[in-house]
């Protein structure tokens, strides 16, 4: 059985390849996109060697089992933008495509609070605060890729009634042959919550200063990130938790509503990506009290200060000196290649509290365009 975690290297943002299936016939899902330059950089070389795996025909398309979009920050989001855009254009000129997504999970905020506010959301395109700025471009861009997904034919939500998953008496559980997904995040709940604090922001945002945030949605203040997608992939006797940018108390309520957080002690899980590339507004202790993994996977470059240390020590207190390694997607030293600065100045800081510290780090090679995690009996072939 192959079952392997690719975190690619998408600079700030996030972008990974889960691979499971068996030697004759592997399986590739693809989680978020990151930023717009990952699709040149790391994800289409991917692909494409991806291709030359299966042994494909210039005629034939790679089989991409499932693409899911956590959320749509431009750093999980505009590298698919740029997968998808390609893809178009190819079929505008009628060539085959070389990869094709057979079904697509897609968490746009927008459709999330309701279509009917869209025209509201572009009123914040001349907000003087970049982050709100930020927002409403991601919210146009997400709507994008929607359009484009259904220009290529491929499936959007096709195993839910609405990926708000507003009528869902339990977790969505989706099974694909050995894997299986289940959706920890979202919850109805969580989403009427976003609904309502979306809904007080337009009002009180509309012609006035209080376009410069939107601090109702607590530590971590994009609605975007509160309604990541996390999911829960198992195979065999091994798990993984996936969180996108979610937060931390959004995740454990998804896995006590979902009946996997032990009443007393910990969940164990074999791989779990730190979430929103190890910003400290997304952790707390309990996070990494009430979930132990033997890999934690952090995707950050040092932008927008992530990961922070404060995560870091966190996740050192509730696990200590022990049996497990972070992996991350930046390499060892990385600060000794970045102009002199705040990310320059994060990954030092980073650097030193790794040194003084027992733990156990796979950092990305600086040759390699992304860390791999072998969790099955077989290793993907390369």
């Amino acid at each position: 059985m192959i079952l392997t975690l690719e975190a690619l290297n998408a600079e700030e943002g996030d972008c990974l390849l889960l691979h499971h299936g068996n030697k004759k016939e592997p399986q590739h899902i693809l989680i978020d996109g990151g930023p717009r330059g990952t699709y040149a950089k790391t994800l289409g070389p991917r692909l494409k060697e991806l291709r030359k795996l299966h042994g494909l025909r210039d005629s034939a398309s790679l089989s991409i089992e499932l693409g899911v979009l956590t959320h749509t920050d431009s750093d999980h989001l505009d590298g698919l933008v740029a997968l998808f855009d390609d893809l178009r254009k190819l079929k505008e000129q009628k060539q085959p495509l070389p990869f094709r997504i057979e079904s697509l999970w897609y968490n746009s905020f927008d459709d999330l609070v309701g279509n009917r506010e869209v025209a509201k959301v572009q009123s914040l395109e001349k907000s003087p605060a970049r982050t709100v700025r930020a927002f409403a471009a991601s919210v146009q861009n997400g709507r994008k890729l929607r359009d484009t997904a259904k220009l290529l034919a491929f499936p959007i939500n096709q195993d839910f009634d609405t990926f708000a998953m507003q009528s869902a008496s339990a977790s969505p559980c989706i099974e694909f042959d050995e894997l299986s997904l289940t959706v920890i995040s979202p919850t109805p709940k969580e989403l009427i919550a976003i609904e309502k604090a979306w809904d007080k922001f337009l009002k009180s945002a509309a012609g006035k200063k209080a376009l410069g945030g939107a601090a109702m949605f607590g530590d971590d203040d994009s609605p975007t990130n509160v309604s990541s997608i996390v999911v829960l992939a198992e195979a065999g006797d091994k798990r993984l938790l996936l969180t996108g940018d979610a937060r931390a108390e959004e995740i454990l309520t998804g896995l006590e509503n979902a009946g996997l957080l032990p009443e007393h002690g910990a969940l164990e899980v074999d791989v779990f990506k730190i979430p929103h590339h190890g910003s400290s507004r997304n952790s707390t202790p309990l996070l990494y009290q009430r979930v132990h993994a033997q890999h934690y996977v952090i995707a950050a470059n040092g932008e927008h200060r992530n990961p922070d240390l404060a995560t870091l020590e966190m996740l050192w207190r509730a696990r200590g000196k022990g049996d497990w390694t972070l992996w991350t997607t930046f390499p060892q030293n990385a600060y000794q290649s970045v102009p002199n600065g705040e990310r320059c100045e994060t990954l030092r800081a980073i650097q030193r509290w790794i040194d003084s510290h027992e733990v156990k780090v796979r950092y990305r090679k600086p040759s390699e365009g992304s860390v791999r995690i072998e969790l099955g009996t077989d290793p993907l072939p390369q």
